[in-house]
């Protein structure tokens, strides 16, 4: 009555199921396109002037220097620096004041 199942997982063998089969079969999609690394590279090249929009609804403009895996740096005039998670980030907009 105690039997022990098979294991199952990755390497446990074939599946019973043909569509879980056929899944698993499928190319990955690429989780990251890399469209933000490149969109931010070039505001930073051009220094291209930029409204940040918070989840809390305050904008900030100025131009992006910097950016990491969680943040970016708003380089303003006339006013500090800021460093601004990007889990805060509502929308980036380019403004069209140079």
């Amino acid at each position: 009555m105690n039997k022990r199942m098979p294991r199952r997982g990755p390497f446990a063998g074939k599946s019973r199921d043909p569509i879980a089969e056929m899944v698993l079969r499928l190319p990955r999609v690429q989780e990251q396109t890399q469209a933000e690394t490149a969109y931010l590279a070039q505001l930073i090249q051009n220094r291209t002037p930029v409204i940040v929009k918070l989840v809390n609804d305050e904008e900030f403009s100025g131009w992006i220097e910097y950016y990491d895996k969680s943040f970016i740096r708003l380089t303003r005039d006339n006013a500090p620096n800021v460093f601004i998670y990007k889990d805060e980030i509502k929308f980036i907009m380019e403004s069209r004041q140079r």
